[in-house]
């Protein structure tokens, strides 16, 4: 009887732990997946951190309102009720142009391989997925010094 109950205990116990191993791996997948499919800026990763933290409260990114600090730390520019967020991007061949117009991400050319660009903050999670993408930088605000 006493070996049955342990081994009802022991089994909910490890239950409970893979779960929030589990839970702990879901939340990891999104860093991971952005460090790993592309490079990125220190400023890139600070924003992404930023923007995970400020987000928290949301369920969907779409349903997402950046808060007046991510606005004014990123200078966040509001465009057809949308918050943009804008860098330097590096494009391999197979980056699909058609994919990133359709999240309303905007490029300016400087050369073959090298654009800036802009693109809602709603859709960065869909952004940072897109095939093609060698690196993404991203300055922070400079502050002057009073």
């Amino acid at each position: 009887m006493k070996i049955k109950l342990i081994l009802i205990i022991s089994t909910f116990f490890f239950v409970d732990c893979s779960c929030n191993k589990y839970t702990n791996q879901a939340n990891a997948l999104t860093k991971s997946q952005l460090s790993d499919s592309f490079s990125t800026s220190n400023g890139f990763r600070i924003f992404w951190n930023d923007v995970e933290t400020d987000s928290h409260g949301f369920k969907k990114m779409n349903q997402y309102i950046p808060s007046s600090n991510l606005i004014s730390k990123y200078a966040l520019k509001k465009t057809d009720s949308k918050y943009n967020f804008s860098g330097f991007i590096e494009l391999k061949k197979d980056f699909d142009y058609k994919a990133f117009q359709k999240l309303g991400g905007t490029l300016v050319n400087y050369s073959a391989d090298f654009q800036s660009f802009s693109i809602p903050i709603n859709n960065i999670t869909d952004f940072v997925q897109l095939k093609g993408i060698g690196r993404i930088e991203m300055n922070l605000k400079i502050r002057q010094i009073k």
